[in-house]
């Protein structure tokens, strides 16, 4: 995520914090809730997509854990 903060920061800092204040929010829910996420395509990762910002957040879900593979921008294709 030091990314996303790294090019919303160059125009706006307030804005890059709110994204990343949302985003890691999101992500904190997953504990709880940890098959919010759709499954794209049997076998891939869980998927969180978000319509506040476009980021998608990438997912896999164990017994004992979540992981977050990625947050990509809805603009680009995830393999």
């Amino acid at each position: 995520m030091l990314a996303i903060d790294l090019y919303i920061s160059a125009e706006n800092p307030v804005a890059a914090q709110q994204v990343l204040d949302y985003l890691i929010s999101q992500a904190e829910l997953l504990t709880r809730f940890p098959l919010t996420g759709r499954i794209p395509k049997p076998g891939a990762p869980r998927e969180l997509v978000f319509t506040r910002y476009p980021y998608n957040l990438i997912y896999r879900v164990t017994s004992t854990k979540v992981r977050i593979v990625r947050v990509i921008h809805q603009s680009r294709l995830f393999p």
